[in-house]
């Protein structure tokens, strides 16, 4: 318990000086339809001190997206819609925007100041229970991936063969896994759409058992070098960068 028979300050204090208008709470609401990419945000603000005037300003990088002066008594509130179509924020590119609120006092004097970033996202848990971010599947970097549970999805489709590689390497600060595989041959003489499809699907059910999103590359036959063991179909490239 935090009592003590003790009189004066004994421990450290800090004095926060405040102008004489201030805004004591800002609450910044962006909303998003992913599919239109059609933004809006609201912006609540709890001011205190002598401020008459609230300036507002949404800016992407130097642009100047909307711009609204708001008379305020304790309070204030803002919304717009985004012009355009948005830059969706995500795990790979936080794309941030900028807020700027100006505090004016009667005889418009500049009180305050106040800079906030937010971005624009929508993240929602479907009936299937998956995390989505942006209508996506949310694909955290850094989980573990065995070669084992990539062989374990791909020896179940007939099209592929039984030599498969997987290739890492470095891009930007990011991790990069390539799957190459060898697929039948009637494959590479039939349209070219099954083998797009094919890829897809192996894609797909190689992210829905490694929970990321490899790059998939399909050869013909014969095309790979044949490895024996799972630890040599595997190629590092990460350690030489």
């Amino acid at each position: 318990q935090d009592f003590f028979r003790f009189f004066g300050i004994f421990r450290s204090v800090s004095l926060l000086g405040l102008p004489r208008a201030h805004v004591e709470d800002l609450w910044v609401r962006p909303r998003v339809e992913v599919a239109t990419r059609r933004g809006s945000l609201q912006v609540d603000l709890r001011l205190s001190g002598d401020a008459v005037r609230a300036e507002l300003t949404v800016r992407d990088g130097e642009t100047v997206l909307a711009r609204q002066t708001l008379a305020c008594e304790g309070e204030a509130k803002f919304s717009c819609d985004m012009p355009g179509e948005v830059r969706l924020w995500d795990n790979h590119n936080p794309h941030l925007y900028d807020l700027e609120v100006r505090l004016f006092a009667a005889d418009g004097a500049l009180r305050e100041i106040v800079p906030w970033r937010f971005g624009f996202r929508r993240i929602e848990i479907g009936q299937d229970k998956v995390i989505r971010l942006n209508g996506e599947r949310l694909i955290i970097n850094g989980v573990n991936v065995f070669p084992s549970q990539i062989e374990e999805v791909i020896m179940k489709m007939p099209e592929i063969g039984n030599n498969y590689l997987i290739r890492v390497q470095k891009q930007g600060s990011l991790d990069k896994l390539t799957v190459k595989v060898e697929v039948t041959a009637s494959l590479f003489s039939d349209d070219s759409r099954d083998l797009e499809h094919i890829r897809r699907r192996i894609q797909s059910d190689l992210q829905a058992v490694v929970f990321i999103r490899p790059a998939v590359e399909l050869h013909e036959p014969g095309a790979l070098p044949v490895s024996q063991g799972k630890a040599v179909r595997v190629i590092d490239e990460r350690k030489e960068s």
